[in-house]
């Protein structure tokens, strides 16, 4: 099997692990349906998720891989607060246009609060999109001639618009089918302007 595919039938898979997921949930899902669902035989399954225990580990770095690729560049005309709301509009997208996605991803997080190896990932997810936010929230200050002052509490503004980008997304996946996508975002990012602005001011 050539790389190319390989890489496309590992993908095809790790969908296909995706949806059985979304569907039946983590302890439902087994590989002889996700080959079905896959069109492959059972035996290729295993040999890109080898345990029920790696099997949630490898679909969220295929989630979350996938959505950081949406994020992590915001085009350079783009001012630092435009960046920061592009950032949640594009994370925003993706989940919503993902709905099996944003399934997995509120599972992931019941799961990471006692799995440590699903908690260790949680960290790094989080610390790489602050870590952008943060570029995106230091740009916004020296936009507006603001004294950057410390990074604690530049870090401590983060943290409060990190966790709206979280809570937002998960969020969604509860309104499913009672609100549009294009409707939800609206929300969202309305609450981000007024967040940024209280921010900003509390920094002059």
């Amino acid at each position: 099997m050539s790389l190319k595919k390989s890489e496309q039938t590992r993908k095809r898979i790790i969908r296909s692990a995706i949806r059985i997921i979304a569907t039946k949930g983590i302890e439902r899902a087994t590989s002889r349906e996700i080959a079905i669902e896959a069109n492959v035989a059972n035996g290729l399954v295993s040999r890109y998720i080898k345990t029920r225990e790696t099997l949630f580990l490898t679909v969220m770095e295929e989630i979350t891989n996938d959505a950081y690729l949406q994020i992590e560049t915001a085009p350079e005309y783009i001012n630092g607060k435009g960046k920061i709301l592009w950032m949640i509009e594009k994370n925003l997208d993706y989940f919503t246009g993902n709905t099996d996605y944003t399934k997995c991803l509120v599972l992931f997080y019941y799961y990471a609060a006692v799995d440590k190896q699903l908690w260790e990932m949680n960290q790094r997810m989080n610390l790489r999109s602050a870590k952008r936010l943060a570029a995106y929230w230091k740009q916004h200050l020296v936009e507006n001639n603001i004294s950057l002052q410390s990074n604690k509490l530049i870090w401590q503004d983060v943290r409060i618009l990190h966790s709206l980008v979280l809570s937002a997304v998960i969020k969604y996946v509860t309104l499913l089918h009672r609100k549009t996508a294009s409707a939800y975002t609206k929300e969202v990012l309305s609450d981000f302007e007024v967040l940024v602005k209280g921010l900003t001011l509390q920094r002059t």
